[in-house]
């Protein structure tokens, strides 16, 4: 343990894959561009619902995994076997980002993610 082990991500599943630890740059990295294409399907979704015609219902757009993973607190154990937080979450990072008006993607600007 250490502040090196809070920083590497681990990964545990049970009936969804749930990864923690590691950073939100390679998190954004990874995610925005899936991101962007679900947004797309989301928005074409919402029209297809606003004519009357079939449509994804907007809950199946949700990810509960990466809103657990964007919660996700930082810790490192103690010695003492105790756990101390080392940082902010991923979205308390993201929404610092955002209300500052960061160039770039945010999780924050996509509410409809979060579940």
């Amino acid at each position: 343990a250490g502040a090196s082990s809070a920083r590497s991500a681990s990964c545990s599943s049970g009936s969804s894959h749930v990864c923690r630890g590691g950073s939100l740059a390679a998190l954004t990295e990874r995610v925005a561009p899936v991101v962007g294409t679900l947004s797309l399907a989301r928005d074409a979704s919402a029209l297809a619902a606003a004519r009357g015609l079939p449509a994804v219902p907007a809950a199946e757009f949700r990810c509960a995994a990466l809103s657990e993973r964007l919660c996700a607190v930082p810790t490192q154990q103690l010695p003492n076997g105790t756990h101390q937080q080392t940082g902010p979450s991923g979205l308390q990072r993201d929404y610092a980002a955002w209300a500052q008006g960061e160039a770039g993607f945010t999780f924050c600007s996509q509410p409809w993610l979060f579940s």
